[in-house]
This record gives structure tokens, sequence and C-alpha cells, in this order.
């Protein structure tokens, strides 16, 4: 399997383009900020194995507090750390990755064991509670540090103690009668085994790997000695395994069901699972940038409930990546570049680091479209930060062959990169330039070593309405990506895609019976802030838009953050609903009824990833009631 976290290193990013934009602000503001911030509360020393005040405190969900995954807080931000420092020299980040890196060995139980909350606050409770407590859940980034520390470094200082703590877990879990039978309750250690594999070859690796995959869902690991009506603060009933993923196997389950993080998980032998699964949650159960139960996609928290995690998206990202290296398909590249540009980028701020975690479409009183500078329950922005580096890997996945000297490519996302392909003792190099996602306009440039045939597939999106690559290659798209030749490329080494971005409403499903409207332009999705729309004092809840409305778009510099970005104005005779007398027992009221005599001619856009950066009351709404 070819993984990003690997390949990121063989492609370059423009720094002065839009992902190289928000690269580098994590390296020069998120990346140190987070890691003053765990030292401030805490999280950094925690692998010291001393007492923190925070032990002493009362849980804030049940049936654990938020330092029972202390250690994959720490985990991600070393392995967002180690995936920066490839190509960028930081004498505090390296000190603090060293640092850290002395105390997990030096925490290490003799058997192998690694765990800070079952170690200094619970010390005989380990694996009690597979299900809540997260100790595998830590493990897995644990070991996913030590395969990024290990690809920097090479020397094994991470890695090591990781092999034994692996070890060790492999000795006690697994089918035999003197071992422990159970599954995590929270998906993450099988994807970092499956990627240890990779580096090890251990076949006891891949062996953990799959027992903990096709366990799940036996319901072994769910017994515990808890009463009828003990049950965790987010669960609707009783033990409700569907939370984790675990009411039936893998090969069994036609639903994406319970906490949207626990449910994303790589591929092994289980194709036809994770296409049933991923078909379900895109076909009935998609938001117009997140997911919630079948055709029931309330935009905001107090409409029914809307939380679209930063993680969750990332979780979908990975899926949809490791999809096309079984399925070449644009509509999991689609999906992909949906969560990236929208959910994802929402979750970090444009200029500094601050962050969402729930990424409602609406917001309201009680749930303000505001950023913060961290959580209680951290996983998203150190989650955040190692995929902004290694986001290069999303761009295109590769396959050499020395022998027959050929090669494939195919590219999924656009911008402007530079890929280096090793190919022997030579490389080949494929450039893009281009303003992307602003303007559709990317230029190639191929360059191959001698008698090496290159071919390339290249995504047209489905919400393009037109598209073209001069010259004209005389091919059609397959499964949304066209071939390019190695004749076409040999003859046209300098090539260019266009893809004209324009305004286009979308809206949910019929079946969820929202008579509703967005708006999106190209990859971006775009909502209305009350700091372009200052007239709105009810969260735009009682906004009827034009759909004959006329939109224009307009590149602007915003003077706070100086981010560039394409607002949409859209002009119409729009209007207000009049709600005097509207719900009156016994009656029915059309929607036109409702419309109120005030009409607001203009709507001024903006990108929604790009919500909560200028400062304003947290007033925002992606879908709109039409007319």
């Amino acid at each position: 399997m070819y993984y990003l976290q690997v390949s990121f290193t063989e492609t370059l990013i423009n720094p002065a383009s839009f992902l190289g934009r928000k690269r580098q602000t994590v390296l020069l503001n998120t990346l140190p900020f987070q890691l003053r911030v765990l030292k401030e509360i805490g999280r950094y020393d925690a692998f010291r194995l001393k007492w923190h005040p925070t032990y002493d405190e009362s849980r804030n969900i049940w049936p654990g507090p938020m330092h029972a995954f202390w250690d994959s807080d720490v985990a991600k931000w070393i392995e967002g750390a180690c995936y920066f420092l490839h190509d960028n020299s930081d004498d505090e980040i390296e000190h603090a990755v060293d640092e850290l890196v002395d105390m997990i060995r030096a925490a290490q139980h003799p058997d192998g064991y690694l765990n800070i909350y079952f170690t200094v606050v619970k010390p005989k409770e380990r694996f009690s509670n597979l299900r809540d407590m997260h100790g595998l859940y830590n493990a897995g980034h644990l070991i996913e540090a030590a395969l990024a520390h290990e690809h920097l470094y090479h020397n094994k200082k991470l890695l090591s103690p990781i092999l034994s703590y692996v070890k060790f877990l492999s000795k006690v879990f697994g089918p035999g009668e003197e071992q422990r039978h159970g599954y995590p309750g929270h998906l993450e250690i099988e994807l970092a085994l499956l990627r240890l594999y990779q580096l090890s070859q251990d076949s006891d690796h891949l062996a953990l790997a799959r027992y903990f995959l096709t366990e799940r869902g036996n319901g072994k690991a769910s017994k515990r000695d808890e009463g009828p009506y003990l049950r965790p603060d987010h669960y609707p009933n009783q033990r409700a395994y569907w939370y984790q993923q675990a009411h039936l196997s893998i090969i069994e389950q036609n639903t994406i069901q319970g906490h949207s993080v626990r449910a994303i998980v790589d591929g092994l032998g289980l194709k036809d699972s994770a296409l049933r699964i991923w078909n379900n949650m895109v076909d009935k159960k998609m938001y117009v940038t997140g997911f919630g139960i079948d055709y029931f996609l309330p935009p905001g928290i107090d409409e029914g409930g809307c939380s679209a995690e930063t993680c969750a998206s990332i979780g979908v990202m990975l899926l949809a990546e490791r999809l096309l290296q079984l399925n070449l398909n644009a509509r999991y590249a689609d999906i992909l570049e949906l969560y990236l540009y929208n959910t994802v980028f929402a979750g970090m701020a444009s200029d500094w680091p601050s962050f969402t975690y729930a990424n409602q479409l609406a917001s309201s009183d009680t749930n303000p479209s505001k950023r913060h500078e961290w959580f209680s329950c951290a996983c998203c922005p150190p989650n955040i930060t190692r995929l902004l580096r290694y986001i290069t890997g999303y761009l295109w996945t590769t396959k050499t062959n020395l022998e027959g000297r050929s090669a494939t490519l195919n590219c999924h996302l656009y911008g402007s990169t530079k890929l280096r392909l090793p190919f022997g003792e030579h490389s080949i190099t494929v450039s893009q330039n281009s303003a992307w996602p602003w303007e559709g306009l990317v230029n190639f440039k191929i360059e191959t070593p001698d008698n090496v045939s290159l071919t390339m597939r290249l995504r047209i999106p489905r919400w393009a309405r037109s598209w073209k690559i001069t010259p004209e290659p005389h091919a059609s798209p397959q499964s949304g990506y066209i071939t390019l030749s190695s004749e076409y490329l040999r003859q046209n080494p300098n090539f260019e895609l266009d893809i004209p971005l324009e305004v286009r409403q979308i809206s949910p499903h019929p079946l969820s019976n929202q008579h509703a409207v967005a708006l999106a332009r190209g990859p971006i999705v775009y909502c209305l802030e009350d700091v372009d729309n200052s007239w709105i004092n009810n969260h735009f809840k009682g906004l009827v838009f034009d759909t004959n409305a006329t939109t224009s778009e307009h590149t602007v510099t915003d003077a706070k953050t100086k981010s560039k970005y394409v607002i949409v104005k859209a002009n119409g005779k729009h209007g207000l609903l009049s709600l005097e007398g509207a719900g009156t027992p016994g009656t029915m009221t059309s929607n036109t009824e409702l419309i109120g005599t005030q009409v607001i001619l203009e709507f001024v856009f903006i990108p929604y990833y790009f919500r909560g950066n200028r400062g304003g009351s947290g007033q925002m709404r992606v879908l709109l009631r039409r007319k």
C-alpha cells in the first residue's frame, strides 16, 4: 500500500500558494504554539509520570477524564513536528521532540507496557475498559509518532521502545486461550499497525491488526460490569455498541454508525465492506460538508444537531485516499477535496493558531461561530498540524516499474507543486502551476528520463460544468479520470488543464425534506457571516434566498489576516420570513405566505472555511431557505 505519510516528501509545494500559506501558518505559528500549550497544561511533562493537579479533578465526561488520552495529544504533536522537520530546521522544536522521546523511553514498563493514565492514576486497571478508556487508541498514535520519527532520524530511538510495546500487545491480545479476547472501542491502532507492518514486515504486526478488525463486533470487549442504567453521557441507550462501530462484525455492516471518528479505518481485505459503508455515508448521510443520520441533516446544533468534527473529516480523507488506491474513481477524490477545502481547513484559523472542533453549518445563540485556542478533548489541533505537512501526499499516487521502464501517476488534487518521483538513479519530475482553488487553470510540465514511459490520469471533478486540456488529448474520462498516454506526454511535455470555476447552487437530498440551497464555487462551499451582512440579528434563520439571483465574484485581500480569497455577491429579491401567526394550531401556511414584504437586494458570501477569522458576533449560515 502506498502511504502518503511517507510519500509526501517527494512533493514540494510553492509557499506562496494557497496550500503553501496554510503550511507556513502551521510551521511558523501553530507548531510552536501547540508546544507551549502542551507545556502549560501539563501534557508535555505527563510522561515524567508525576501526579498532576488535573488528575484530582472530577470527570467531565463519563466514564473517564480527558487525561486518559494525553498520550495521544503528545504523540500527534511529535508526529507532526517530525514531518515538518524534514525540510525545516528549528532548534526549539527538535529539542522538544528529543526530550519527549527520552521521557517516553523512561516511562516504559519492563514488560513493554506504556501508558500515562494507567501508570500514574490507575495502575491496577490497565486494559480493564477497552471500550471507553482509549488505551489502545493511545498506543496507535504512539506507533504513528514512532514511524514519523524513524522516517526522519533513522535511529530507532523511538521506534525501538514502541516495537517492544507492540510485542507486548501481541502477547496480550489474540485468539489464543491464554490471550485477552477484545478490541479497542476507538479505532486507531489498526491503521498504525498496518503502517508498522509495511516497515517491519513482522507478521505479528499484521496479525494483531487483523485480529482487532475481525474480532470487532462480537461484543466480548464490551461485556463489562455495569448496571442496566449506567451508560456514557453521549450514549442514546444502554450498551450502544454501534457507537464504536461494533454492533456487528465489519463484514456484516451495511451502514456507518455511531461516533464518526471511530468509524474510519484502513482496509485489510475488507474492500467490499469499506465500499458498502462509504456508499451509505455519501449517498444517505452527507451534509454539504459533513454527515449525520439518513436524510436528517440539521445545519445547526439548536436545529437538531450538527457536529462535523474536524478529526472525522480528516478520517474521511484518509479513507477516500485508501479507496482511490483500491478503485480509481473520482467520486472518492471529490469527497476528499470537499472535506479538505471546507471542514478541515475550517478547523484552523487562517493567520493564528485557533481552532474549531464541531464545524456546524449554522450558528445559534448557544453555539456561535467562534474559534478556540484549545479544547479539553484536544484531538483536532495536532491532527490538523500533522495533516497539513503530509498534505502533498494526497495530491497524487504513483506506481513505478523499473524493469518495464514505465510509471503511472494519478493526479487527484491541484495546486502549485512539484513532484520528484525516484526512478532508479534518476527521477521523474511533474510540476503544477496554478492559483487553485480560486482559478481553474493548471499548467503542467513533465520531465522524464530517457526511455521511460509515463502515463498520467487527471481527475475531472463531478462539479465541473466544463473542462479543456490543451493540446487536446482526444480521450474521454473514465470513472472521472482522463488518461494522458505516454505518447501524448512525450509530444506535449507542457500542457494545461482548464476547469472553469463557476458559482453553483447545491441542495440537500430530496428525502431530507429541506427546501434549502447553498452556494459553492469549485471545491469551495460558501456561507453568510455577520461581518459582511451586518443587518442580521437572528443567525440568518429567517432569510429566503432568491434562486434566480445574479451572482458576481470578487477577489479580495482581507485587511486583518492578509488572506486572499474570492467572495460571491448574490443580487436578487431575497426575503425575510414573517413569522407572525405562523404555526397556529390546526392551520397550514404556505412558504410564499410566510415570506414578508421586506426585500434584501444583496447577500455577501465568503468561503465557509474562512468564517470566524475577522471578529463579528459569530452569526453564520451555509444552508438557506429557498423560494
